[in-house]
């Protein structure tokens, strides 16, 4: 308002005493009942900070211990005895780190068999460790690996294992590596220090338990259900949950992932201290609320004698925000001093949410750069010098995150075929052909073993204010290593389905071609049964992926039209007996068995066993220790089976050419057949370890 504003209508200073003692109480307690919100809001977000602070140190803590585990097992992997492969030496050394250390000592080959075991004495038979998940990110890595909570190959006890790769001629040979107790994570997060009332949890990559100081060692082992939030990003924050192994009551958690270990610590305040500071603001608003009351009519008579302190108060009010330093208006009851006060706290409200918008609003994108992998990269041209935050790219010798050349980034860092695209597109926007850089190139990993695809995307930032040359070039990256392998398996699959898909195309083409045409409805139902049986045998192979498919099973989809299907010990509730020790048959030589099995039950049910009620087959197999897959296709109790007679080779049936060309032509293998009293025996011999070359019925016509 200012000197040639009319004055404002409303209640002058009569009425404004009139109703003095309400104008005292409302807006103080109002005041206090906001403040109150607002202490109990900062109580709990202290309290939360308070516990994140707790959880990273005793990371930290944590990540020290383990660090010192490392940094033991690398040092051991440097053994001259174990470069010499003297293990009788390297076992005597490696015993006395596990009396140092209190850990046990064992090293394996890449096949998981162990060959030194601190926990066994030495020539002991030790035992061979099948796909362990921490040798794989060793082998893929070649870097040391922390693995989840598992139980010991030798004792079954729980511990976790510190592992490191041995290398040779360049490659991954060997693991070494540390079995350590759970109680020594006990220990380093106990260590750490525990704030009374609190509890400590660490859980591994899986959400096992590893150790909690709130709860007895039962809870060592225990799963956390649920969406595996332990795993996603971001790798720190605060959640409301219930920890089973300390009871059903709900806890604020706050939890902490180790980029070391990728393990999770957890501390979790209890409800009763987290609402604490809620129930003690209740209380004393209460009191400040009975304590108001009683006071208003003292307090008006001092009001009415001080009518001008408010006056005075808002001239220091004005003075403080002139100095720069604000605070909260408290409302007088006076409607002029009300207004200006009230303009000039809004002024300072407005100033201050700005600013507080700005920080969040540059907090924020941090964290989306962190949560979706980005890392930022910023090139000053004028000096050529660029840098770069986040984990896409990572430092190593030569190449910090700060003050690096350009260009020595595009020759050491971007693979050879790249690096032109990759300068042509920064050229672009320094001759200003171009508003916006984007590429896709090859990195060298850190140990120059192996590449990562990197996309890049970026755009002037500063141009120079008299020529309009760019100044600062700025961006983002992520790696898109996976995105790039995806398409690659994408691209793969397509062409296995194109192949299938033309396999099965042309077995029904000659399904079609060579069944015989003399009745059109027999021509119709043998057509169909065969295509069926196609059908079959591909939904087996799809559903185990096309890659192998177990022998009874594709067996017993195949001849399961034909009737009950059973085991050996079924024999009473089946006509159809399969025996025999489960096979794996490659995907390209199941569809062939399944259409042969297909024909021998086709005929069996049309002049066979199959074709008479007491009439059954069984069908047995066995593999001999060459890989050579023997199977025994033999009929009882049907009606005496005779060779066919007088057709000419030339004009034998689709069935007897399918089978011959089928097992000798395809499957390079051979078979036999005897007519005997009670029905068709037929022997097959297939070699397991031969592809087929052809598709199935090749050699048919």
């Amino acid at each position: 308002m200012n000197a040639h504003s009319a004055p404002p209508d409303g209640p002058g200073i009569a009425r404004h005493l009139a109703v003095l003692c309400l104008a005292i109480v409302v807006p103080v307690l109002v005041l206090a009942a906001a403040l109150a919100g607002l202490y109990v809001a900062a109580e709990r977000d202290r309290l939360g900070q308070a516990a994140l602070r707790a959880a990273t140190a005793t990371s930290r803590a944590l990540d020290l211990d383990l660090a010192g585990l490392v940094a033991s097992v690398e040092i051991l992997s440097l053994s001259p005895a174990l470069r010499a492969g003297d293990l009788d030496a390297f076992d005597a050394e490696a015993r006395q780190v596990r009396e140092r250390l209190g850990v046990n000592v064992a090293m394996r080959d890449r096949g998981g068999q162990q060959l030194v075991n601190t926990r066994l004495p030495r020539g002991a038979a030790l035992p061979r460790i099948q796909d362990f998940a921490s040798d794989r990110r060793v082998a893929e890595t070649g870097q040391p690996d922390i693995s989840d909570l598992i139980a010991g190959a030798t004792t079954g006890t729980p511990l976790f294992v510190v592992n490191t790769p041995l290398w040779r001629d360049g490659a991954v040979s060997h693991f070494l590596n540390f079995g350590v107790p759970p109680a020594r994570v006990r220990q380093a997060i106990r260590d750490g220090g525990v704030t009374p009332g609190w509890s400590t949890t660490v859980l591994d990559r899986n959400g096992v338990v590893l150790a909690d100081l709130g709860a007895p060692d039962p809870a060592l082992g225990q799963r956390l259900q649920g969406d595996a939030w332990w795993r996603a990003d971001p790798a720190e924050g605060l959640r409301w949950m219930v920890l089973p192994w300390q009871g059903e009551d709900r806890q604020l958690v706050a939890h902490v992932r180790s980029a070391l270990s990728g393990w999770t610590v957890m501390v979790a305040v209890p409800a009763r201290l987290a609402t604490a500071p809620l129930r003690q603001s209740l209380a004393g608003l209460g009191a400040l609320v009975a304590a108001l009351l009683g006071l208003s009519a003292g307090l008006a008579l001092l009001f009415a004698r001080r009518i001008a302190s408010p006056m005075a108060r808002l001239a220091a009010a004005a003075q403080r925000l002139g100095q720069g330093e604000p605070e909260p208006f408290r409302t007088t009851g006076l409607r002029e001093v009300d207004q200006a006060g009230q303009a000039l706290a809004d002024s300072a409200a407005e100033s201050h949410r700005r600013q507080a918008e700005a920080e969040e609003s540059a907090a924020r994108l941090r964290l989306a750069l962190e949560a979706a992998g980005f890392g930022r990269w910023e090139v000053d041209t004028r000096t050529g010098l660029a840098s770069r935050a986040g984990h896409v790219i990572k430092p190593r010798p030569g190449l910090p995150l700060e003050g690096y050349p350009l260009e020595h980034f595009l020759r050491e860092i971007v693979h050879p075929e790249d690096a032109a695209q990759v300068r042509a597109s920064f050229d672009a926007l320094l001759a200003g052909r171009a508003t916006r850089h984007r590429t896709e190139y090859r990195a060298a990993t850190p140990d120059g073993a192996g590449w990562i695809w990197v996309e890049s995307y970026g755009g002037v930032v500063e141009s120079d204010p008299a020529t309009g040359a760019p100044i600062r070039i700025s961006g983002v990256s992520r790696d898109i290593s996976d995105r790039k392998a995806a398409e690659a398996q994408r691209r793969i699959l397509l062409r296995e389905i194109d192949h299938r898909a033309k396999n099965a195309l042309a077995v029904a083409q000659s399904i079609v071609a060579l069944t015989r045409a003399d009745d059109p409805a027999a021509y119709a139902k043998e057509v169909n049964s065969r295509i069926a049986a196609l059908a079959r045998a591909h939904t087996r192979l799809a559903a185990e992926g096309w890659a192998a498919v177990d022998l009874r099973d594709l067996l017993a989809d195949g001849l399961r039209p034909f009737g009950a299907v059973g085991l050996a010990e079924d024999e009473a509730a089946a006509r159809i007996l399969l025996s025999g020790d489960p096979v794996a048959l490659p995907g390209d030589v199941a569809t062939p068995v399944a259409m042969v099995m297909h024909e021998l039950a086709t005929n069996a049910a049309k002049h066979g066993a199959l074709s008479v009620p007491p009439g059954r087959v069984e069908v047995a197999w066995t593999v001999d220790g060459t890989g050579l897959l023997h199977l025994r296709w033999t009929e009882h109790e049907g009606p005496p089976a005779t060779p066919p007679a007088g057709r000419p080779q030339g004009a034998r049936g689709f069935g007897s050419r399918m089978i011959d060309a089928t097992i000798r032509h395809q499957l390079a293998g051979d078979y036999s057949l005897d007519w005997t009293a009670t029905g068709l025996r037929c022997r097959i011999s297939i070699p397991l370890r031969r592809a087929p070359s052809q598709g199935v019925g090749a050699g048919v016509t």
